[in-house]
């Protein structure tokens, strides 16, 4: 707890511009993989304070394998003007990364309904040009944590099922159905993640069951929307189903030869 402590306080320090014109640059001597872990305590914007400092900063900077934005502002909080600078920070340094290779790649975004329809899709069209660039990367690791201001269907980018790299897969939704992908994509997918999704099609389970022929970890979470799912596995081997408000009928049939964990949490409501 200590040494992550330590490690917490460099971050901050290299954010706020330790290595300033009188200072000892030790950052910038730090192998790889130390400085790597530093960087990935920072938030977005502390990362882009790194490359600042020195030459070799901002090569660690632009090659930081752990990346993550979060713009979970709240619509008084945060102006349209803001708004479009956040998302042009991450488009220049998503464009000057070039070819380094990402492995985790985080965001947290906020759709806004009060937007006009064609800055929405706006919006979307650029948040899912970012997962694009990320998977051309080789990410390994995926968060994706939307929320939306009312009821909206949204159908992830193909290329998530498609990569052969994603390993890890986690995603939450804020009043937003999630649309099934196709039953053609196959996934490398060993770990997967839904939590308050609303999911009203069975296809997507029926593709975890044929398409994630190596996925070995299952985690819904608050899934609303449906009352019958079933998974047949020959792969996975940990299952968990949490759902805290729990008041239809829910009917849950899993099966697999490697399955040795299955935990089910079901809350009631108070009578």
């Amino acid at each position: 707890m200590a040494r992550k402590r330590k490690l917490v306080a460099s971050a901050s320090c290299v954010a706020q511009g330790a290595c300033a014109e009188n200072a000892i640059d030790r950052f910038s001597n730090l192998p790889d993989e130390v400085a790597y872990r530093i960087l990935s305590f920072l938030t977005f914007k502390e990362l882009t304070r790194v490359e600042a400092a020195s030459k070799r900063c901002r090569q660690f900077h632009l090659s930081a394998p752990l990346v993550s934005f979060d713009s979970s502002c709240k619509p008084h909080r945060v102006t349209n003007q803001k708004r479009v600078r956040l998302m042009s920070s991450l488009d220049r340094y998503l464009f000057y990364r070039g070819d380094n290779r990402m492995q985790v790649f985080r965001i947290r975004w906020s759709f806004f309904t009060s937007e006009p329809a064609s800055k929405l899709s706006d919006d979307h069209f650029r948040v899912f040009t970012w997962i694009h660039n990320a998977v051309r990367w080789n990410v390994e690791e995926l968060y994706l944590y939307f929320s939306h201001g009312e009821t909206n269907t949204i159908a992830l980018p193909s290329c998530i099922f498609l990569s052969q790299s994603l390993r890890s897969l986690s995603v939450k939704l804020y009043a937003m159905i999630l649309e099934a992908p196709s039953l053609s994509f196959s996934s490398n997918l060993h770990y997967l993640q839904l939590e308050h999704v609303k999911v009203v099609d069975e296809r997507f389970f029926r593709w975890i069951a044929r398409s994630c022929k190596f996925i070995k970890e299952l985690k819904l979470l608050n899934i609303r929307g449906i009352q019958k799912i079933t998974i047949e596995s020959s792969s996975l081997e940990y299952f968990l189903c949490r759902i805290d408000k729990f008041d239809d009928c829910f009917h849950l049939n899993i099966s697999g030869k490697k399955l040795v964990s299955m935990k089910i949490v079901l809350s009631f409501p108070r009578l």
